[in-house]
C-alpha cells in the first residue's frame, strides 16, 4: 500500500492557519479603555489557496469622562478616540449623543471632529447639573471613511460634582454640658474654597443675642474650619452655630441649605429636676422605685448605694440597686424588699455625686420624703416593661395613650420611651389621640408619602392627609412633608398647638425662652401659646437653655398628647 507523505510546505500551511485562528480571536477583542491607535484587524481565509482578505475593524477608546468617573466639571466635553478616520456626517444626534441616567430625552449638543487626531468631541450646550449621573451613547451608526461601522453599541455612564457635605461636627448637635472654652469646628467632604468661608457665613452666637468674637482656624488640607472665642463662653447657656449657602468648595458648589445647630454649656452646677416619689408624697407603694432626674449629664461612678440610699428616720441605708441611665439622666435605686406599710422614709444624695464635668450637686446633701400606703398600696398597670409608673419619665401619659389605643408599642413588651419619632409616626398619633375621623378616601397632597407602611393601610399617608386637612400640618412646601425626618421639639409643639384651640395669651405674658431659640418665629409664637396653656407641662428643662431643634421621643410626644387631651377634655 502506497504511504501518504507531508508536502515540505504543510508546515507552512499550519503555520499560517495558526496565525488566521489568532487575528480572528485577536479582532474579535474589543475594550473601551483600550490605548491602541490603529484598528485590531479581522481576518477571513479563502480555502482556496493562497486568497487571504484582511480587514480593519473600526472601534472606540480612550473614554473621557472613563466609565463610573465621579465629580466630573460641569462643563466637561465627552471625548472619544477612533480606530479609523470617520465619515464624519455619520457622527450625529443619533450615534453619538448623551443623557441624564433614567431620561428618555437626550441633551441639545454640538460634536466635531478631527481627522487628524481620530478624537471626536461631544459638546453638551448648556451645562451639566450637579450631582447627576450621564450616559453616553455611541452606535454602530458611526461608520469610518471607506463605510465600516463601530464594531458595537458602546454606553457608560458618569456623575458630575456634588455639593459639599459636613461629615462632622463638634461640638455635635444637641450637646450639653459643653465646656465654656469649646472650640467650635467642623470637617467636610470637600477641599474647600477658604475664601468662602468667613465671619458672615460660619459664626457662633448665644440663642437670641449677638454673634460671638472669635478667632478662625483652617486647616491647611482645606477640610476643616474651627472657630476659637475669644473669651470663655458663658455656662449654662445655649449656642447656635450657623454656617450659610455662601460656604463653598473648590468645585464651586455651594452647600445645599444652610445648617444649623445648637449646643449648651454646662451650668454652675446640676440639680436635682424630679423627685420620684416627690417630697412628701404619701400612699406611695411599698414596691416603689426611687429615683432622681437631674438636670445635666452626671457621672455613673459616683452614684452609688453609699451616695444615693434610702433610710427610715434614724435608721442605716436600706439594701437596694442603684443605677444610672445617661440617655434619661435618671438615678434609680430600687431596694432589695419592699418598703413597710405606713412609714416615713427619707432619700438622700449626698454630697460626692458630681455631673460629668465634675460639678459637685447643688444643695447637697439633697434629701426628700415620702411615706407609704397603708395595705401596700399599688400604681397604674403598664402594659411595657421599659415603662414603670413613678420611675420612667412620662409613664403616667404613655400609660394613658396605651389604654386609648394611641400607641402599641414596638412589639416584645417595650415601648422605646426615649426612641425619636418620624413626622409620619406623630401625624398617626395626633389623629388618634383627636379622633379625626379617616375614610381611607383622602388624598395626600405631598408626593414623598409613602401610600402604605407595614399592615396599616391608612399609615403613613391617609394620616398625613386628615392633619393637612385639619391644618394641623403645612409640610415642608406645599407638595413635601420630608415624613422621615426625625420631628423637632419646635415642630411637634407647633402641631399640638394647632390642634388645641389656645388663644394668644396676654401680651405681659412672658415664656421662659427666647425667641432666638426658634427658627422661624412662628414656632416660638406657638411655643409661647402652648406654655400658658399648660401644654408643655412634664417636660423637663424647658427654659432658656432648652433645645427646640432636637429630635423628640416617643415619651415627649405622649406627654404633649396626654396634655392636649386634658386641656380638650377628651
Amino acid at each position: 500500500m502506497r504511504k501518504h507523505r507531508l508536502d515540505r510546505k504543510t508546515p507552512l500551511v499550519l503555520l499560517l492557519l495558526l496565525l488566521a485562528f489568532a487575528l480572528v480571536l485577536g479582532g474579535a477583542y474589543q475594550s473601551s479603555n483600550d490605548e491602541a491607535s490603529a484598528a485590531l484587524p479581522s481576518v477571513t481565509f479563502n480555502p482556496t489557496f493562497p486568497t487571504w482578505t484582511i480587514q480593519p475593524i473600526l472601534l472606540a477608546s480612550d473614554l473621557s469622562p472613563t466609565a463610573d468617573e465621579t465629580e466630573v466639571a460641569l462643563n466637561r466635553n465627552v471625548t472619544v478616540k477612533f480606530s479609523l478616520n470617520l465619515d464624519e456626517s455619520t457622527l450625529n444626534a443619533s450615534t453619538f449623543k448623551i443623557k441624564k441616567a433614567g431620561a428618555t430625552t437626550y441633551l441639545a449638543a454640538g460634536r466635531s471632529y478631527s481627522s487628524a487626531t481620530d478624537i471626536a468631541v461631544l459638546n453638551p450646550l448648556d451645562n451639566l447639573l450637579a450631582d447627576t449621573v450621564y450616559e453616553v451613547t455611541l452606535t454602530d451608526g458611526i461608520e469610518s471613511t471607506d463605510g465600516l461601522p463601530l464594531f458595537n453599541d458602546q454606553t457608560w455612564s458618569f456623575k458630575t460634582i456634588t455639593p459639599p457635605e459636613i461629615l462632622t461636627r463638634t461640638p455635635v448637635p444637641a450637646a450639653a454640658d459643653v465646656p465654656v472654652d469649646e472650640t467650635v469646628s467642623v470637617t467636610f467632604d470637600k477641599t474647600m474654597d477658604w475664601s468662602t468661608v468667613g465671619s458672615g457665613s460660619f459664626y457662633l452666637q448665644e440663642a437670641g443675642g449677638d454673634v460671638v468674637p472669635v478667632t478662625m482656624l483652617k486647616s491647611v488640607d482645606k477640610r476643616t474650619a474651627m472657630i476659637n472665642p475669644l473669651v470663655n463662653l458663658e455656662e449654662g447657656a445655649m449656642y447656635v452655630v450657623t454656617l450659610t449657602t455662601a460656604v463653598t468648595a473648590e468645585n464651586g458648589l455651594h452647600l445645599k441649605s444652610t445648617v444649623v445647630w445648637s449646643f449648651c454649656t454646662a451650668a454652675d452646677a446640676p440639680q436635682v429636676a424630679t423627685r420620684i416619689p416627690a417630697q412628701g408624697a404619701t400612699d406611695v407603694p411599698v414596691d416603689q422605685v426611687v429615683a432622681a432626674v437631674f438636670d445635666m449629664n452626671m457621672d455613673p461612678s459616683t452614684l452609688t448605694a453609699a451616695t444615693f440610699y434610702l433610710h427610715e428616720t434614724g435608721g442605716t441605708p436600706l439594701p437596694a440597686l442603684v443605677a444610672y441611665d445617661a440617655t434619661t439622666r435618671t438615678a434609680t435605686l430600687d431596694p432589695v424588699a419592699d418598703l413597710e406599710e405606713e412609714t416615713t422614709y427619707l432619700v438622700t444624695l449626698s454630697t460626692a455625686v458630681e455631673s460629668s464635668g465634675g460639678r459637685s450637686l447643688t444643695g447637697a446633701p439633697v434629701v426628700w420624703s415620702f411615706s407609704t400606703a397603708a395595705g401596700g398600696g399599688g400604681g397604674s398597670e403598664s402594659p411595657f416593661t421599659d415603662v414603670t409608673p413613678g420611675v420612667t419619665p412620662h409613664a403616667e401619659a404613655i400609660i394613658e395613650l396605651a389604654d386609648r389605643g394611641v400607641v402599641i408599642g414596638k412589639g416584645g413588651g417595650l415601648f422605646g420611651p426615649n426612641d425619636l419619632i418620624s413626622r409620619q409616626q406623630f401625624a398617626k398619633m395626633i389623629v388618634l389621640t383627636l379622633d379625626l375621623l379617616v375614610t381611607g378616601a383622602e388624598v395626600c397632597p405631598f408626593t414623598d408619602v409613602s401610600p402604605q407602611i407595614g399592615a396599616d393601610p391608612l399609615y403613613p399617608s391617609k394620616y398625613v392627609a386628615v392633619c393637612a386637612d385639619a391644618e394641623i400640618t403645612k409640610g415642608k412646601t406645599a407638595t413635601s412633608f420630608d415624613p422621615w425626618t426625625t420631628i423637632s421639639h419646635q415642630q411637634l409643639i407647633t402641631m399640638i398647638t394647632r390642634s388645641s384651640g389656645l388663644s394668644n395669651p396676654p401680651a405681659a405674658f412672658t415664656p421662659n425662652f427666647t425667641p432666638g431659640q426658634f427658627y422661624p418665629e412662628e414656632h416660638y409664637l406657638n411655643a409661647r401659646e402652648a406654655q400658658y396653656g399648660g401644654l408643655l407641662d412634664g417636660l423637663s428643662d424647658v427654659g432658656p437653655t432648652y433645645d427646640f431643634f432636637a429630635g423628640s421621643t416617643r415619651g415627649e410626644c405622649s406627654q404633649l398628647l396626654f396634655n392636649l387631651i386634658g386641656l380638650l377634655g377628651l
